[in-house]
């Protein structure tokens, strides 16, 4: 298999057969990888991205794909938004933020932070809420009234 292998564990080899460059291994989340093996056996393909005749399919002519069906629905998303969707997602989520970073194979953090994470006034707000919940006058009475 050229394109794709998933090996035992949480990780997925991922090469490009039009690119003189070794595959990359990547972790995906274990759910991922159980509709990945199920996709492979119910279509013994080389490639997981794939025309309908399972050859090889170039992140360009995925691109050129989207951005007609954009026109035709009219709609503006990108492969990219993903990327920015999975590193807001983990960080709402409260996974730290090396980590992050290294799931996205960013090199900086602040690529990771300052590009890739979005939190809109809802997420500060929360924020703000979880905080003070903690140190409510509510809370803070009954500890003094323990005391006395």
């Amino acid at each position: 298999m050229t394109g794709c292998f998933i090996p035992p564990g949480n990780l997925i080899k991922w090469g490009c057969p039009t690119l003189d460059t070794p595959p990359v291994l990547w972790l995906i989340a274990a759910p991922l990888k159980s509709i990945l093996i199920e996709w492979f056996n119910e279509n013994p393909l080389d490639f997981l991205i794939c025309d309908i005749d399972g050859k090889y399919c170039s992140p360009s002519n995925l691109s050129n794909l989207l951005s007609r069906t954009n026109k035709k629905l009219g709609i503006n998303i990108n492969y990219h938004m993903l990327r920015h969707s999975l590193a807001t997602t983990l960080v709402l989520n409260n996974t730290d933020l090396k980590t992050t970073q290294e799931i996205l194979r960013h090199s900086s953090i602040s690529t990771t932070l300052n590009i890739y994470t979005h939190v809109n006034l809802q997420h500060k707000k929360q924020a703000l809420n979880d905080v003070f919940e903690i140190k409510s006058v509510k809370n803070v009475s009954k500890v003094k009234n323990t005391l006395n």
